[in-house]
């Protein structure tokens, strides 16, 4: 079977899309009309910039990215959108989880996500509990694929013996300062399964101003996140997730895949890091 394709650079619907609320403990943001227009904005410019591949979560201002982004891709083609949604961990039990999915699909005001991942391991509910759920998701047609997040080799072992269906992606955090993906063998692990390993946070530890990308941007004629963005996209089955609000830098984010990374680029930032 054909692994599952995602564009090599989405859009992540979190921060300010969501209106995360400071010390919120994942409560819904205040009412304010004014700030979901600026954030269904930030979203459509995302769209006319080229990004196919929209990623959001019930965590995320508990269901407000998921009603934002179902109000930007309204009067878009489905078919040239892949939307990803995460189960909240809390409601990785079988019943709980068929109703956070049809809350999430009416909160982005579709009938089907392409993925639906699970946030990450809730170690009170039994995996197989989960997976119970998510095969019948598959099968009623609310969900096209099956995804996880923050799961290690034992735990995404677990998963792909439980899931009828391959899984499509395992997103961690992983980027140019945080290695663990590769140092704790989950990196290899997924390319020899062919699941896409999907890089959170690509930019954070100060990625955007390390003196070997700063420098390697200068000498490419790119920035700094395009540097950092194709050392990720440019390994074996890795795509990732940047978001921004600015417009400019949506569209710079996304022609990181344009940008060449050489040998001796390659060696100067592990050479730099390790």
């Amino acid at each position: 079977m054909k692994p599952f394709e995602l564009p090599r650079i989405g859009f992540g619907c979190w921060d300010d899309v969501a209106q995360l609320v400071k010390d919120g403990n994942g409560l819904p943001p205040p009412p304010d009309a004014m700030r979901d227009d600026r954030s269904v904005s930030i979203l459509k410019s995302a769209i006319d910039a080229g990004y196919r591949h929209f990623d959001t979560a019930e965590m995320y201002g508990a269901g407000h990215s998921e009603t934002m982004l179902g109000r930007a891709l309204q009067g878009c083609q489905r078919d040239e959108f892949l939307v990803t949604t995460k189960v909240n961990p809390a409601n990785l039990a079988y019943t709980d989880l068929l109703a956070a999915c049809d809350r999430s699909l009416s909160r982005l005001q579709l009938s089907y996500v392409d993925m639906y991942m699970i946030h990450k391991p809730n170690p009170d509910v039994p995996l197989e509990d989960t997976f119970r759920g998510l095969n019948e998701l598959v099968a009623d047609g609310k969900i096209r694929q099956i995804a996880v997040s923050n799961f290690d080799v034992p735990m995404l072992e677990r998963a792909v013996s439980l899931s009828e269906t391959p899984i499509a992606t395992n997103q961690v955090f992983y980027n140019l300062l945080h290695r663990g993906p590769v140092e704790t063998g989950l990196l290899g692990f997924c390319q020899e399964n062919d699941i896409l390993l999907t890089a959170y946070a690509p930019l954070r530890l100060g990625v955007l101003t390390h003196p070997a990308v700063v420098d390697i941007a200068h000498r490419s004629k790119a920035t700094p996140a395009q540097v950092g963005l194709q050392w990720l996209i440019g390994q074996d089955g890795v795509v990732t997730i940047p978001h921004s609000g600015n417009p400019s830098r949506q569209r710079d984010n996304l022609a990181a895949t344009a940008i060449v990374l050489s040998q001796t680029d390659l060696a100067q930032l592990d050479a730099a890091i390790t």
